[in-house]
């Protein structure tokens, strides 16, 4: 499968509206990483807008980022809700729609960030977008690299 295909099977599977998955055993360490993780980006939003807050005025790219944080904070709350939840459970079920609260929450941060720094200045904005661009273009073709290694093994096994 190559790497298009990949991402478009997985923009395909982010774009059903709820789906769920098996019951299986919650797997604690991913969850309190997600935790760690989406509850920083959450606080840091949380921190920034309040900074936003006491400015007498906005620019274009301080209203922007304020609007995405504005989205990017109740979606990341109810993320961090759910890997709380699932922390109490003994069996949990995949959720498609927690999926889609977390990879929305943080892309509209990592976006509204990226808009503080084109406030600063253009070189500041244009630096953190391509490197963010980077990186996950980097992170997707590992995560293609795994789905293919994973399924030579399951039918290496088979």
């Amino acid at each position: 499968m190559s790497y298009l295909q990949s991402l478009q099977k997985r923009l395909r599977e982010w774009t059903r509206i709820s789906t769920w998955g098996e019951p299986h055993k919650p797997d604690e360490r991913s969850i309190r990483y997600n935790i760690v993780t989406q509850g920083g980006l959450l606080g840091l939003d949380t921190v920034i807008v309040a900074q936003l807050l006491s400015s007498d005025s906005l620019d274009i790219f301080l209203h922007t980022s304020t609007i995405l944080f504005a989205a990017a904070i109740p979606l990341l709350a109810f993320s961090v809700w759910n890997e709380q939840s699932k922390l109490e459970r003994m069996n949990i079920v995949t959720w498609s729609m927690d999926n889609h609260a977390a990879t929305w929450g943080v892309f509209l941060s990592t976006f509204g960030i990226a808009v503080i720094f084109y406030h600063f200045s253009n070189l500041a904005g244009v630096i953190f977008t391509v490197i963010v661009y980077l990186l996950v273009h980097a992170h997707l073709s590992y995560l293609a690299r795994l789905d293919r290694v994973n399924k030579d093994i399951d039918s290496q096994n088979k």
